[in-house]
């Protein structure tokens, strides 16, 4: 298991197309809230993503105008913009359509994704 705290950043951006890519959950790595996931969890909590909800929030307080175009678990360790990606992260790719939305992200006052969803924090085994 990691020991550092972080948090997902945006990987990268293609400010034509109005795409961001990032990651939304990384196996076994602590977030800000000191929790952690297994690549099971993580592979569950995508599927359950893609299959039931698919909605692209905003700061966790209502629903972006924006969409999901890629989603995938990393099948091996990957460099991505000089960042790098663990396999079986989950990673997402949003095209955002609202211009509004889209200034922020270029202004940096987005960082990165959240999966803003609940859970039940269960205590690792020592």
């Amino acid at each position: 298991m990691n020991d550092v705290t972080t948090h997902s950043t945006i990987l990268k951006r293609d400010d034509e197309q109005r795409l961001v890519y990032g990651v939304v959950l990384e196996p076994e790595t602590f977030d800000l809230q000191e929790d952690s996931c297994s690549f099971d969890t993580i592979q569950k909590a995508s599927h359950t993503y893609l299959q039931e909800s698919r909605v692209v929030g905003d700061l966790h307080l209502q629903s972006a105008l924006a969409s999901v175009v890629e989603s995938y678990l990393a099948p091996c360790d990957f460099e991505m913009n000089g960042q790098q990606v663990l396999k079986g992260s989950w990673v997402m790719v949003v095209k955002v359509h609202d211009p509004v939305l889209w200034k922020s992200v270029l202004d940096g006052e987005y960082t990165g994704f959240s999966i803003g969803g609940f859970g039940e924090r269960v205590p690792c085994e020592s």
